[in-house]
């Protein structure tokens, strides 16, 4: 009888000892949940999402818009030059140049006048072997070339200079354009007691034609200006077949009149070898 009394003694020992056990294991059930929790948090989607958020990707969008504005600045821009092209349709062959001055042209022979309103707008008709540029070296106008001590053209003793004029010039009436217009010129201004440029042509002893497209100047001594002749605006060549007639004291025939009044006024023209 002594055995049944210490099993069930035991039985409510064991009994107790569960009793207070399960709370305890429930405990540390109850930690090990959140630690399974925590596990959990770095898989979220939402810190995940975070740096993909479609927010931030969608803003560039208007920045990368933007450049479309830049394109379509040079198509202003390409536009603009319009007044360019104007312009340059402006400057066609033919028309009328107006020059203002105070006075108005008189003459266009630039050897019969030392007005500047004449000389320039002489300028715009007749021409000369050279020009000199903003350099103030001498441009070929009427010339092939400019005649130099290094390509012979200037003799090393200075006393000649030899033009080779260009092939092909023409004058407005067709003729061509040869060495004996510029032996005429010369000539033209020395044996005409009215020409208003006899300085440009002093220092030279004789001007000939070596052929058509080539002119020597020979000087009366040694001269180290050899450009003076032919190189300026007030010393340009004339045509020897329209100014032969009014070298020296010729002139050229009286045009007819039918009144005092028109004879004198085609008297008073005739007086200027330049208006022939």
């Amino acid at each position: 009888m002594r055995i049944p009394r210490i099993t069930w003694r035991r039985t409510i020992a064991l009994t107790l000892l569960l009793v207070l056990l399960v709370p305890a294991l429930a405990a540390c059930g109850g930690g090990a949940a959140p630690a399974t929790q925590a596990t959990n948090p770095p898989a979220a989607s939402a810190p995940t999402n975070s740096p993909a958020a479609s927010a931030p990707t969608t803003a560039p969008a208007e920045p990368t818009a933007a450049p479309a504005a830049t394109e379509a600045a040079p198509v202003t821009a390409t536009e603009a030059p319009k007044p360019t092209e104007a312009t340059s349709s402006g400057g066609q062959a033919g028309g009328t140049l107006h020059i203002l001055y105070w006075q108005a042209v008189t003459i266009l022979n630039p050897y019969q006048t030392q007005g500047t309103k004449d000389i320039d707008a002489a300028h715009l008709i007749l021409e000369t072997l050279a020009l000199p540029g903003a350099d103030l070296k001498q441009i070929p106008m009427l010339a092939e070339e400019i005649p130099t001590l290094d390509n012979g053209g200037v003799s090393k003793d200075l006393t000649s200079i030899t033009w080779k004029l260009k092939k092909g010039v023409k004058w407005s009436d067709g003729t061509d354009f040869t060495a004996d217009d510029v032996v005429f010129t010369w000539e033209y201004c020395t044996k005409s007691p009215t020409c208003t440029a006899p300085q440009f042509f002093a220092p030279i002893q004789k001007v000939e034609a070596v052929d058509p497209s080539t002119v020597k100047i020979t000087w009366k001594a040694p001269n180290a200006n050899y450009y003076i002749t032919f190189t300026s605006p007030t010393d340009p060549i004339l045509q020897k077949k329209q100014f032969a007639s009014c070298v020296g004291d010729s002139r050229p025939p009286a045009r007819p009149t039918t009144s005092r009044s028109a004879q004198a006024r085609s008297s008073s023209r005739s007086s200027n070898p330049a208006t022939s």
